[in-house]
């Protein structure tokens, strides 16, 4: 939402639908993202499977790729970089993050205390690659 402010645009100019993290729901959502009459240029999916099967999706309807809509995602898994176009993807340290929390878990159980509340934040980069683009006409 602070991007969404910081780039002049109101709350209402960002749409979310919800998925299940898979191939089929980047495959079922994508129609009903860029249905209607105030299609997105852009859209971001949560993980790299989900928006490899928006990306098929987008194939299948004719959408090209990053010409009319931007598809970019979450984890930099191996078949990011498969696709075409390839995915632009953040990377996350997802090795690190489950070792931090096995580490966090494993310091309660010793201490007797809590995990206390909170959130950690790991270094991560993204991953530019071929399914992003400006929209036409910018």
């Amino acid at each position: 939402m602070r991007a969404l402010d910081e780039a002049g645009l109101a709350p209402a100019a960002m749409r979310a639908e919800r998925g299940n993290f898979t191939f089929k729901s980047g495959v079922d959502l994508l129609p009903r993202l860029v249905g209607g009459t105030a299609r997105p240029t852009a859209i971001i999916c949560a993980n790299d499977d989900t928006a490899v099967g928006a990306l098929f999706a987008a194939h299948r309807a004719g959408i090209d790729v990053p010409g009319d809509l931007s598809i970019a995602s979450f984890d930099d898994t191996p078949v990011s970089a498969l696709v075409w176009p390839p995915l632009t993807t953040v990377h996350q340290p997802i090795q690190e993050m489950g070792a931090r929390a096995v580490q966090i878990i494993a310091e309660a159980l010793t201490s007797g205390s809590p995990v206390a509340a909170g959130a950690e934040r790991l270094p991560f980069s993204l991953v530019e690659r071929g399914s992003v683009a400006a929209p036409a006409g910018v």
